[in-house]
């Protein structure tokens, strides 16, 4: 019954309340608006009113027309709302007034305001006050025989007048409270009316399909699972209708699939290698799977509902854990089923071992995890037990105990084993170290006889000699140059395969590096009939950035191969470049080929031709000489500065060597220092100035005078060490030194630092440039001289022209 009356009436009801509601809100809302409304309309009003009557107030006075002026009053005094309306003259007197009975009075009488008074006569304004806790509004405008400019003249504040005019503002507020009720019971009306329709089309339209759809998923809902319910036409309760149906099916369905998903998890359960024990919060078993069944020994319809875990516990285990519990959290528990639920309740649910005793009285051991089950709302609603025979484990276990001890022992042996191989690594590092040094030092025992023995053949070479002499010079230049080469390759080699070789990246201009290549090469053509070419496309930038001094070697390399391997034909040097930008920078993929026609590569050959130590094979090595480095170091130092190289050739056509670089363009295209200079004819360029050679090898003091020993403008001063060296530029100062760098009693980079110090202690002394003439010519070695305040650095043996170059250079910047 109760449900019917809802029915029928919740929803008219609503609606009914609803529109009441909105009918009272409506005529607040309208009362508020009519009385702003009736407010500013009295307002104008009462201003038009006053500026009329003050214009024809002013007009009488002005002709001192006394009767006109009573009459205006006497006219509008009719008006329903006017509660006072007075003129005043310039004397202070009522002059008229809307019941006449204060003629001929002082204003004062009326007990108005007299400063609201006092500025409306200066000020030639009306005020008007409305005060709406009394229900008035007032106003006073003055009253002259002239004009505003007339007002600022007037010496008394009585010689002007003012007319005060007063009206009754609930007369307005009974006019508006009037309407709002005349509107309030209209949308009562209209709210009674539209209750009736849809009191009649909810009863039609709404509540009788509504009680087919409750009275469907009643039905539904007590067993009969084929409940529908049908309602025809297209409008939303039809749609209802249709949804109310799917969500039946949707729940019969969802029925059929639970049903099915209890079915596998009870079959999942039953079939896991598990014993899985549910008990509801007293311990009372729920659940007893077949796994368990079959371990245990017990049925389960035996059990479920009736007993406890604890049938098949050892009970003096179960007490042990008890105490246990009872000391480490401070309880007070029996022996019982809370001994298993308490850890779990403490958050402590991990896994314990346990004896389980057989329905036959057979023990085995398990590992036991108690869960809690819980609902919607988080509240325990009993227990899980997860139970795993440990039989086989234990087994393994033994098993893994009884082959623990080899375990120990071949890990014993394997650790000896590594203390043996590292102290081997560290043998093999000490033994690298040492071959480094032993190159280094090798380097530099060679170097300094090969500068005497070349510096000696090329100050020879320029003293008279006949023909067989220069001969027999050239040979001894050639083979030095030769052995200085192969010292260099191996250096390069061995600094390769410690990865020590760094690459120093930097602005250089290309085709001045090819010209010069060409330049010194054409030596070496030993008057063969070869025609040695190089082209440069136009896209080709001539400004890059990378290390010119590994693109000049490699460059050398395959040039002077070409040179070797080359009688007759040409030797041509073609570098392409395609342009690459991105956001911040421009790149070119420079490739460079240097093609001859020469004795050309076999296919076998080529296979092993970038190895180390490899040359195409004996007869080669025999003909031409060699180490077979030169490849393998150009090979690596073209990927070290991330390229690529390679060779096409045919066997007695010629060969085609190529490499290809990723550079970046230098856009700034700063244009690197001339180097045409070394190559002009010495006699143009005469030096003078005071130099001191400090060195300690007789032999390098000699071959440095005699390459030096035809410069008329140069005096040159020998030093042994550096101590000396200091202790001679303090007392006689010089234009330049040439410092060795591997001295007795002070070496140069030692006697270098401390003259740049005594240098910068003294007033007023010039910057002397001191240039490096070691025979340690690595890179390093450079950078050490450098960073101890040399200025420059030339490595030994080195020939006139360079000699000459380098102190032409420094005298000139000093």
């Amino acid at each position: 019954m109760i449900n019917k009356i809802s029915l029928r009436f919740l929803l008219p009801t609503f609606v009914f309340v609803a529109f009441v509601l909105m009918a009272l809100l409506s005529s607040n809302i309208t009362q508020q608006n009519l009385f702003k409304e009736i407010e500013n309309n009295h307002l104008q009003q009462v201003q038009d009113t006053v500026h009329i009557l003050q214009g024809t107030v002013q007009r009488f006075l002005m002709h001192d027309d006394l009767i006109g002026v009573r009459e205006t009053i006497s006219a509008i005094s009719a008006e329903p709302d006017l509660t006072k309306l007075v003129v005043v003259d310039q004397h202070g007197k009522i002059i008229a007034s809307n019941d006449y009975a204060d003629l001929d009075e002082p204003w004062t009488i009326l007990g108005l305001n007299a400063n609201t008074i006092a500025s409306v006569q200066h000020l030639d304004k009306t005020v008007v006050i409305t005060d709406y806790a009394n229900q008035y509004m007032e106003a006073y405008a003055p009253t002259c025989n002239g004009n505003a400019a007339f007002l600022q003249m007037i010496p008394s504040a009585f010689e002007c007048g003012f007319l005060y005019y007063k009206t009754d503002l609930s007369y307005h507020q009974k006019q508006a409270e009037t309407q709002i009720a005349q509107l309030t019971r209209y949308n009562l009306i209209a709210a009674g009316f539209l209750f009736s329709i849809i009191w009649f089309f909810s009863i039609q339209i709404i509540q009788r399909p509504m009680m087919k759809i409750t009275q469907a998923m009643r039905d539904f809902a007590i067993g009969n699972k084929a409940s529908r319910t049908t309602i025809t036409g297209s409008n939303e309760l039809a749609a209802l209708a249709e949804q109310t149906n799917q969500l039946l099916e949707q729940l019969q369905h969802d029925e059929e699939n639970l049903s099915k998903s209890e079915k596998r998890l009870r079959s999942i359960i039953d079939n896991v290698n598990v014993m899985m024990i549910a008990t509801d919060t007293h311990g009372i078993i729920q659940t007893f799977n077949q796994c368990a069944e079959q371990r245990l020994g017990y049925q389960a319809s035996h059990l479920i509902g009736v007993e406890t875990p604890l049938l098949w516990h050892d009970r003096n285990e179960v007490i042990e854990q008890t105490q246990r519990l009872n000391k480490q959290y401070g309880l007070s528990l029996e022996p019982g089923m809370q001994t298993f639920f308490t850890p779990t309740r403490l958050g402590k649910n991990q896994p314990f071992e346990w004896t389980f005793i057989t329905a036959e009285g057979d023990r085995f051991p398990v590992k036991l995890m108690v869960l809690t089950l819980t609902d919607i709302h988080d509240d325990i609603i009993g227990y899980v037990g997860l139970a795993e025979d440990l039989t086989e484990h234990k087994a393994n276990e033994a098993w893994h105990l009884q082959h623990e001890q080899s375990l120990l022992e071949f890990s014993s042996r394997m650790e000896q084993k590594n203390v043996i191989i590292q102290a081997a690594l560290e043998q093999a590092e000490a033994a690298n170290v040492t071959k480094s040094r032993f190159l280094a030092t090798m380097s530099h025992e060679i170097r300094t006889p090969m500068n005497g023995v070349l510096g000696m053949a090329e100050a020879l070479s320029q003293t008279p000699l006949n023909a067989k002499q220069q001969e027999y010079i050239s040979v001894i230049s050639s083979s030095g140059k030769t052995l200085l080469t192969i010292i260099n390759d191996i250096l390069d080699y061995s600094k390769m395969e410690a990865g020590k070789l760094e690459m120093d990246p930097h602005s250089f201009h290309l085709p001045t590096m090819i010209k010069e290549i060409c330049q010194l090469l054409q030596f070496n053509l030993n008057n063969k009939p070869i025609q040695l070419i190089s082209r440069i496309d136009d896209e080709v930038p001539p400004h890059l950035i990378g290390d010119s001094m590994r693109i000049r070697q490699v460059l050398l390399n395959l040039i002077g191969n070409a040179i070797k391997f080359t009688e007759r034909g040409h030797i041509l040097i073609h570098i392409s470049g395609k342009v690459e930008c991105t956001n911040h920078e421009s790149f070119c993929h420079l490739r460079i080929e240097i093609e001859d026609t020469g004795i050309g590569l076999s296919r076998e050959q080529q296979k092993n031709l970038f190895e180390a130590f490899s040359q195409a094979d004996i007869s080669t090595t025999r003909k031409f000489g060699g180490t077979g480095l030169g490849l393998s170091i150009s090979k690596q130092l073209i990927e070290l500065m991330h390229g690529t190289i390679g060779v096409r050739s045919t066997l007695g056509e010629g060969s085609l060597f190529w490499f290809k670089l990723f550079l970046p363009i230098d856009l700034q295209e700063h244009h690197p220092e001339s180097q045409v200079q070394k190559h002009l004819p010495l006699e143009l360029s005469p030096l003078k100035g005071k130099l001191l050679l400090v060195d300690d090898d007789p032999l390098n003091v000699m071959v440095a005078e005699a390459l030096l020993g035809d410069q008329d403008g140069l005096e040159i001063s020998v030093a042994h060490h550096g101590l000396e060296a200091i202790k001679m530029w303090e007392e006689h100062g010089y234009d330049l030194i040439l410092m060795d760098c591997q001295m007795p009693v002070m070496d140069g980079l030692t006697a270098s630092i401390k003259l740049r110090k005594k240098e910068s202690q003294m007033e007023g002394m010039p910057h002397i440039p001191i240039i490096a003439l070691t025979a340690n010519a690595q890179q390093s070695d450079r950078a050490d001289c450098l960073n101890a305040g040399m200025d420059d650095f030339l490595a030994k043996p080195f020939q006139q022209e360079d000699i000459l170059t380098i102190i032409r250079k420094w005298l000139k910047q000093a």
